[in-house]
């Protein structure tokens, strides 16, 4: 995910969509985190890339289990027209209009003790990505982008060889 961290103690990292999360699980620091202090907030992107085609794709359990894990709530946010600002391949940002529309906070204390099972990671996760789809009108595809785009390359070919 790319993560903007303020006051949060999780190790800030661009080289996969799941790296922030995935190191601090691995290295033992989920079971010391105890989630957002009073005053911080930590904002990820639930589908962990950029959609190929404008759809939204099947969210990482990331949020989910940040969520369940610290009780703070999910502030849904759809964008609509940041093809505008990054277009797909671009190299640099575009000033250019787009809407954020932010929707009611999401709790789960039904799965409050949950976050070490996949099953609730998910379902909580397609319950947030239900609410950016209905905050963005994006159609939703039931498969990770990121494989998407790795299938896409592997059809392109090799680059300039």
């Amino acid at each position: 995910m790319s993560w903007a961290v303020d006051s949060v103690d999780l190790p800030r990292s661009t080289d996969s969509s799941t790296s922030a999360i995935s190191s601090t699980v691995r290295s033992g620091g989920a079971r010391r985190w105890p989630g957002p202090s009073a005053g911080s907030w930590l904002s990820g992107h639930i589908e962990g890339t950029r959609s190929p085609d404008g759809r939204l794709y099947k969210g990482n359990t990331g949020t989910a289990w940040i969520a369940l894990r610290s009780g703070a709530p999910v502030i849904p946010c759809g964008l609509v027209g940041t093809e505008r600002v990054h277009p797909a391949g671009a190299k640099r940002l575009y000033v250019a209009r787009f809407e954020a529309h932010f929707g009611a906070p999401m709790t789960f204390p039904e799965h409050s003790g949950g976050e070490s099972d996949r099953r609730t990671r998910r379902a909580v996760t397609n319950r947030i990505t239900q609410e950016i789809s209905a905050l963005s009108g994006q159609e939703y595809v039931d498969t990770y982008a990121a494989t998407v785009k790795s299938r896409a390359a592997s059809a392109a070919g090799p680059q300039g060889g």
